[in-house]
């Protein structure tokens, strides 16, 4: 494969095809080193732990479009597996582990991903973690391999609270017995001794009560903090797991302050060396010209580097009680099994902490190996960069005239009844972004939304997605019953782009067509915002970045500099928009970029003959006749019907006049007139602005329609219960 022209060429990390291709188990140690043989290149191997195939899909073509392909997908089920091969045919590492741990509060997912991490550093291989929430701007390689990351042993993405984000992690040239391989290993040791006896955590003399939770399980990346704190300290910790809270913080935090030789907050990391490093020239590009022409941007070339020496620890048989004392009780099956597998794989392994033993604990026998999180240069967050704008192609390329690296360029083909995906790599907006990578650190609305950020900024590959997920739905809204919306109820472009004067008057737009969706029995199309409004960007400049929007309420996105959208927090959560999560009658809702995309699926025949391969189960036509209500109009899928007629125009009323109602109320009988599609004029609807008149006016309506209304409204009041349609708090 040609590679000149790929991001990969400049480290020489290129691996797309020069990898084998390998399926399999990989918690019997053949297994795991038939998998780290096939899968590294270069003695380089990027791991992606995810149970879900479509997240994963994604990921793995951020760096496919580089030219990477040095990549392990460790998954839940053997069947995950199959799917994937099916998609890309003899190109995927992908493995499992039958190894079933104890029940446990962290689910059993990220303990295979951590355990094979762990396990695969050992063989010899640098391991690159990343989660699939992400986007990869550039080859990461290029710094890695470089000046000051290079003679780094393990870099871990630092969290907005100033500990550990595992979802970035980095080891190099670790020793099978170091630190940073027990950094990894003893994450699962340690939740694997609490699962298997929380007698120790549950004894009289434990005052105050330690963190009860820590029996059902710490959360990882918690235990990943107190692992990396104990090689720091050089004696196990256990700050984050074990934190009693409350009137016992401060004592606490103090207590291991002093282990560290250090005073006040840990998460301010004191116990680190901070050292000022160069950034790399090619990152400062766009904030260099962004500075000649915005004095709100500033520039520096030196950032300041984060880094610790490491080493295994050793508890010296002293548990004091002010640290939480003997933290474990024998060690039993599963954690047996454990270490079984990880002296299967390679012998040599760390000292054990939890020894009482001293005589191998002389200063001699310590080796030290280099630690550091991230620089921020290298890894952007939500909360950092995403936000602003920065991660938009379209308003990055409008700053620099950037030439345009190009979409997916990916195409669905059939073959032998397999729908397959034919990808091609190329350079993909590496031209003007900041950092090499982004990981989607704290996005508003939930977790849901590092998929909708991807979607916004056009970097969601949709033909993966209805691949990945056939028989589910590519959608949020998406049952396996209702994998695509049937009936779509949407706002006309004439309301869409209505510059709604502030955030209340947006919502009552909202709320309306919410209350529209659920007596019409339809799926709701939520509108984007203009977002140079004042209320969404305050200070808006064109072709200026970044662009501060209201408290980070908004996903910001671009079509051009000339179409500068945003969507909207209310409707982000995956309450509110799964079709029966909250009310059994909710149809669900569609994220305006999805509405984007049905709409093209609707319009385009290809979606038509391939529906049911990607999992539509229907096919595709457009309704004849429009919802005679001014600036709502409706698309329907017909289970038989292979209309390919244009998307309706909406409806005009009685003398040719248009109305863009910022709050309309319906009864029941005049939604069900015009859900009936007659051709004759539907009389004007009542009109009533409901903070004004708190849903009062002439009443008409029969007994039918009131029921009908009043279950509406509980409905709302439902909605609101999780921030759906209302104002944050």
């Amino acid at each position: 494969m040609e590679t000149t022209n790929l991001d990969c060429a400049q480290s020489g990390y290129c691996s797309l095809g020069k990898v084998q291709p390998w399926t399999g188990d990989v918690w019997p140690s053949v297994g795991l080193k038939a998998s780290v043989a096939a899968r590294s290149f270069k003695k380089e191997l990027i791991v992606i732990g995810e149970s879900r195939t479509n997240p994963f899909m994604q990921a793995y073509l951020e760096f496919r479009h580089l030219g990477i392909g040095h990549i392990m997908w460790i998954t839940n089920r053997q069947e995950k597996c199959e799917h994937a091969e099916m998609i890309f045919p003899k190109e995927l590492g992908c493995g499992w582990s039958t190894q079933v741990y104890p029940q446990h509060g962290l689910v059993q997912m990220h303990m295979h991903r951590v355990a094979y991490l762990a396990r695969s550093l050992r063989l010899g291989v640098n391991v690159f973690l990343v989660d699939t929430d992400i986007f990869m701007f550039r080859d990461p390689y290029r710094y890695l391999k470089s000046p000051p990351l290079k003679d780094l042993n393990m870099i871990i993405m630092r969290d907005g609270d100033g500990w550990a984000n595992c979802g970035v992690v980095y080891v190099q040239n670790a020793a099978p017995n170091g630190a940073s391989a027990y950094i990894v290993g003893d994450i699962l040791e340690r939740l694997l001794r609490w699962t298997e006896d929380s007698s120790v955590l549950q004894r009289k003399e434990r005052e105050p009560p330690f963190y009860q939770s820590v029996g059902a399980g710490c959360w990882d990346q918690s235990v990943y903090s107190d692992t990396m704190l104990s090689a720091v300290s050089g004696r196990p910790l256990f700050f984050h797991c074990w934190n009693p809270g409350g009137k016992h913080a401060l004592a606490w935090r103090d207590a291991h302050a002093q282990i560290l030789n250090v005073t006040g907050d840990l998460g301010a990391a004191p116990y680190m060396n901070q050292v000022a490093t160069s950034i790399p020239t090619d990152l400062l590009e766009l904030k260099r010209r962004e500075a000649k022409e915005d004095p709100r941007v500033g520039v520096t070339d030196h950032a300041t580097l984060l880094r610790a020496r490491i080493s295994v620890p050793r508890s010296l048989g002293a548990w004091p009680l002010e640290l939480g004392g003997p933290p474990f009780a024998d060690r039993k099956n599963a954690s047996s099994q454990w270490r079984q597998a990880l002296l299967a794989d390679e012998p040599s392994l760390w000292p054990d902490p939890y020894q009482n033993i001293t005589s191998q604990d002389s200063p001699a026998a310590v080796s030290y190996e280099d630690f550091a999180f991230f620089p921020l240069w290298f890894v952007q967050t939500w909360s950092m960069n995403g936000w602003s704008g920065f991660w938009s192609k379209p308003l990055v390329d409008g700053l620099m005239g950037a030439v345009s690296g190009g979409g997916s360029n990916i195409q669905p083909q059939k073959s032998n009844s397999t729908v397959t995906l034919v990808a091609h790599p190329q350079q993909w907006n590496i031209s003007a972004v900041v950092s090499p990578m982004a990981h989607f650190v704290h996005c508003p609305g939930g977790p849901i939304n590092k998929l909708s950020v991807k979607m916004a900024n056009g970097r969601y590959n949709w033909t993966a997605a209805h691949i990945s997920k056939a028989g589910v739905g590519a959608f949020f809204m998406s049952t396996p019953q209702v994998q695509a919306p049937e009936r779509v109820v949407a706002y006309s472009d004439d309301v869409v782009s209505v510059q709604w004067r502030n955030e209340t008057e947006f919502l009552k737009a909202i709320r309306s067509l919410v209350r529209v969706a659920l007596l019409s029995n339809r799926t709701a199309a939520f509108p984007y915002l203009n977002a140079t409004l004042g209320w969404v960007s305050p200070n808006f400049i064109k072709h200026k970045l970044p662009i501060y929007n209201s408290d980070h309420r908004f996903i910001i996105y671009a079509k051009s500099w000339d179409d500068v959208r945003a969507m909207w927090v209310p409707y982000l959560q995956q309450e509110c928009l799964q079709r029966g999560s909250l009310v059994t009658h909710w149809q669900g809702g569609l994220l305006p970029v999805e509405y984007e995309h049905y709409m093209e699926l609707l319009l385009e025949r290809s979606f038509a003959r391939g529906a049911a391969s990607w999992g539509g189960g229907t096919e595709v036509s457009v309704a004849a006749s429009a919802m005679s209500v001014p600036s709502v109009y409706l698309v329907d899928i017909a289970g038989k019907s292979r209309s390919t007629e244009a998307v309706p125009k909406e409806a005009v009323v009685e003398g040719g006049k248009r109305v863009l109602p910022k709050s309309v109320h319906m009864t029941a009988s005049e939604v069900i007139g015009l859900m009936k599609g007659s051709t004759s004029r539907v009389a004007i609807l009542n009109e009533m602005i409901l903070e004004a008149s708190n849903g009062a006016g002439s009443d008409t309506s029969t007994a039918e329609d009131r029921a009908a209304d009043s279950q509406v409204e509980a409905a709302m009041n439902l909605f609101a219960t999780k921030n759906c349609f209302t104002l944050p708090q």
